[in-house]
C-alpha cells in the first residue's frame, strides 16, 4: 500500500478492524500455516491488504466483511504455505522442526478457535461474535468501555451492561463445568 494513501481517516478504520477481526484472522492464519510466526505476518498482510481495499469492504460486523476478510487471509496464508514449502524444497530453508517433532518448545502455547488457550476458548465458544470481540477488546488489549462503544458503534451504558452479561454467561459456564466435573 501507499503510505501517502494510509490517512488518519484510514488508519482509525484499521483501528477498528484490528480490533474486530485480528484473533480471528491470526486463527485462520494459524489453522493453516502451523507456525505463530508466519500467523502473524499473514495477519499483518492481511491488515495491509484490507487498508488498501477499505471501500470493498461494506460495513464492519456484518458477514459481507467477515467473509471477505476471511477470504483474503485464507488465500494469502495458503500463499505462504506454499512459497514455504516451495523454498524448503529448493532447499532455501530447513524443512520441519530443526529440533526434532519430539522437541518441546518452552513458549509453545495451544491457541483455541477463538485465539486464546484451550480452556478460556471453551467458555468462548458459547459466547456470540460481539461478546468475544467485546472480551478481546477489553482484557487482550486493556481497551475502556468508551473504546470499545467507539469501536463497536454502541453506546457506553450498552457496553457496560453487556459486558456485566458477559461476566454472568462466563461464570454460569464455569460454573456449569465445576457441577458436571464433580459427577
Amino acid at each position: 500500500m501507499d503510505l501517502k494513501g494510509f490517512t488518519p481517516h484510514v488508519r482509525r478504520e484499521m483501528a477498528k478492524i484490528y480490533a474486530m477481526y485480528s484473533v480471528a484472522i491470526k486463527y485462520k492464519a494459524l489453522s493453516i500455516l502451523k507456525d505463530e510466526a508466519l500467523a502473524e505476518d499473514c495477519m499483518h498482510d492481511v491488515m495491509l491488504k484490507i487498508a488498501a481495499n477499505l471501500d470493498c469492504l461494506g460495513e464492519y460486523g456484518s458477514q459481507r466483511a467477515k467473509g471477505f476478510i476471511m477470504t483474503i487471509t485464507q488465500n494469502h496464508a495458503i500463499d505462504i504455505y506454499r512459497r514455504r514449502k516451495r523454498e524448503e524444497a529448493s532447499g532455501l530453508i530447513p524443512s520441519g522442526d530443526p529440533f526434532g517433532s519430539d522437541h518441546v518448545h518452552d513458549n509453545d502455547v495451544v491457541i483455541g478457535k477463538f485465539g486464546y488457550d484451550a480452556t478460556l476458548d471453551t467458555y468462548m465458544e458459547n459466547l456470540d461474535d460481539i461478546d468475544r470481540a467485546i472480551v478481546g477488546m477489553k482484557y487482550g488489549y486493556k481497551m475502556k468501555h468508551k473504546e470499545i462503544a467507539k469501536v463497536l458503534g454502541k453506546t457506553v451504558s450498552a457496553i457496560d451492561k453487556r459486558s456485566e452479561r458477559i461476566k454472568t454467561k462466563v461464570k454460569a459456564f464455569v460454573m456449569e463445568n465445576r457441577f458436571n466435573e464433580d459427577e
